[in-house]
């Protein structure tokens, strides 16, 4: 029964974390968070490990990739979402790390953990390699995200200099918000040693990996492969109930209750979990649970929540309209996210005829607790996992409900930017969401030229000013803004027209040059002076002092900053 347990090798839980953000503190803002909070997720941590089994088969298929010498370089794992993509290869790399003559490099791309932005992506595969190569990562923040990709692609061409082979493990680039990952950014022909390894959720009307090969430019014969991820067996489930502790683990050797659970996830992972966290909230009454008890429950998504929302009415009894028409404009609010959503922007987005108060919010935000995580202040709330993001978005919703929500976004965007412009709304009241994403909801939009072209203002910039000092972020919106343009102009050429955005892809330009003009010579002690007079927040203050590369300086304007960070950083920036 339990042949398909298994268990990694031990290493110690921050020997994870420090190898797999290694380099990532170079920058100017803090992402080690982040991608440790991802990790804490998929692993546990040493008090509260997350059981992993079913997948013996999987493992060694990925070994025996990389151990033989003529293999294809690439490989790409592409799978449905929820199959457990990111779990598998975490454990994998975990495997690796004992391993002297490899080098892995690890970065997920996650809209929960907020690392799905270029702005985030790029810096961080660029620090991560930098440190394999013991160099500096570059400390402007205004770098353009084309000249971090550059870096990056240069960076995987290079072979390390300790002679170490360099294994490249990007997890979920499905996420990708405002960049994707194409035939421009790996090398055609890679470089001996340089393994690299994606993987990906299959995208509407993909019916195979062939589609996420066509995408990336890896359809060369001899340039990749695919591993296909199949649904737990029943032995792999069997070995996740063994896993975990009392009562649970008493449930592995009922093989009743294993078909039926096996019945209901279809050998889902993500359903395995939720079926399991419904089980261990019984406590010791799972024990006496019987098979009969989930007969009537069909399998897949579809028959976990019919039973939800069923067992939610009865415990709103008189309220249960009004409590789940909110409960699912909620859901709609987070599927459509492209990031975490604050309780002020789940309040911005949601219907006027909805009359919610902050309170009340939390009130309906309590049942979904299981499947959203965060506290709407310190942490946004979001899914626990995409793939309900996915199921809320694209099988619950008609095409003209989901064009409906991405409109909610598309207009408070308008709204966010028209008010920073005519400065009825101070920059830092804008929603951290809406200047970081409304360019990625935009182009998800396929939005015009005009629309894009307008975040090319002063009262966007200065919005993207107050998140960490991220003039980044604007450049970027400027870059997205200037591509339509160019779009637009190569367009009308074709046609014979004159140019109709000739002077726009000119503004985009001096914009660029006039930031950059302005942020390149700020002394440290200006940057400290601007904190004291509130001309900046601690939090920019911080990131512009984390650029100082002498490190005797830098420490000294750290602790003349100190005194004035009173309360803990936002986290959102």
């Amino acid at each position: 029964m339990h042949e398909e347990y298994q268990s990694t090798k031990h290493v110690d839980f921050q020997t994870i974390v420090n190898t797999f953000t290694q380099g990532l503190r170079e920058l100017p803002t803090d992402y080690v968070s982040r991608v440790k909070n991802f990790l804490t997720e998929y692993l546990g941590t040493p008090h509260h490990p997350v059981p992993f089994g079913g997948r013996i088969r999987d493992l060694e298929q990925l070994n025996t990739w990389l151990s033989t010498t003529q293999t294809t370089p690439y490989m790409l794992l592409a799978a449905p979402a929820g199959r457990g993509k990111s779990a598998l290869l975490l454990r994998w790399c975990q495997n690796l790390l004992e391993q002297r003559n490899l080098a892995v490099a690890y970065f997920p791309v996650s809209i929960r953990f907020r690392t799905n932005l270029a702005g985030v992506a790029f810096p961080s595969l660029v620090a991560l390699l930098a440190s394999l190569h013991g160099e500096k990562v570059p400390t402007d923040p205004n770098l353009h995200e084309d000249i971090w990709r550059g870096l990056f692609t240069e960076y995987i061409k290079r072979p390390l200099p300790d002679g170490r082979s360099l294994l490249l493990v990007l997890d979920g680039i499905d996420e990708a918000a405002d960049w994707s990952a194409g035939p421009d950014l790996f090398p055609v022909d890679p470089p001996p040693g340089l393994r690299i390894i994606l993987s990906a959720r299959y995208l509407a009307n993909d019916q195979d990996a062939s589609a996420w090969l066509k995408r990336l430019g890896w359809t060369r014969p001899g340039l990749a492969r695919t591993l296909e991820l199949y649904p737990l067996a029943r032995t792999g489930i069997a070995s996740v109930l063994m896993q975990l502790a009392f009562p649970l683990d008493l449930l592995s050797s009922r093989v009743n209750i294993v078909s039926e659970l096996y019945r209901l996830s279809e050998g889902d992972p993500l359903l395995v979990r939720l079926y399991v966290d419904d089980l261990w909230e019984r406590g010791e009454a799972a024990v006496r649970f019987q098979p009969e008890d989930l007969h009537a429950i069909r399998p897949g998504l579809t028959g976990y929540f019919e039973r939800w929302w069923k067992d939610q009415r009865l415990l709103w009894s008189k309220e249960a309209p009004q409590r789940e028409a909110t409960a699912q404009i909620v859901l709609n609010l987070l599927a459509g996210a492209l990031g975490p959503l604050s309780k002020k922007d789940i309040l911005s987005l949601a219907p006027g005829e909805m009359d919610l108060q902050a309170g009340e919010l939390e009130k309906h935000l309590i049942p979904l607790a299981r499947f959203v995580t965060g506290d709407g202040v310190h942490q946004g709330y979001v899914f626990s996992h995409p793939r309900l993001a996915n199921y809320f978005l694209e099988e619950r919703l008609s095409n003209e409900e989901r064009q409906e929500v991405e409109q909610r976004f598309l207009n408070w965007g308008e709204q966010t930017l028209q008010a920073l412009n005519e400065r009825t709304l101070p920059p830092e009241q804008a929603s951290p969401y809406i200047i970081q994403y409304y360019g990625a909801h935009l182009e998800r939009a396929q939005a015009a030229a005009p629309a894009l072209l307008a975040l090319v203002s002063n009262g966007w910039r200065q919005g993207w000013e107050k998140l960490d000092r991220a003039n980044a972020g604007f450049l970027g919106d400027v870059e997205r803004a200037w591509r339509a343009a160019e779009r637009e102009n190569m367009a009308a050429i074709t046609a014979g027209h004159t140019l109709p955005y000739l002077g726009d892809e000119i503004r985009c330009l001096l914009s660029q040059v006039s930031i950059n003009s302005v942020t390149s010579n700020i002394s440290p002690r200006l940057m400290l002076e601007a904190v004291k007079t509130n001309i900046w927040t601690p939090a920019q203050g911080l990131a512009s002092i984390r650029l100082i590369s002498d490190l005797a300086p830098r420490a000294r304007e750290l602790v003349d900053l100190a005194p004035y960070v009173q309360e803990p950083l936002r986290s959102d920036i």
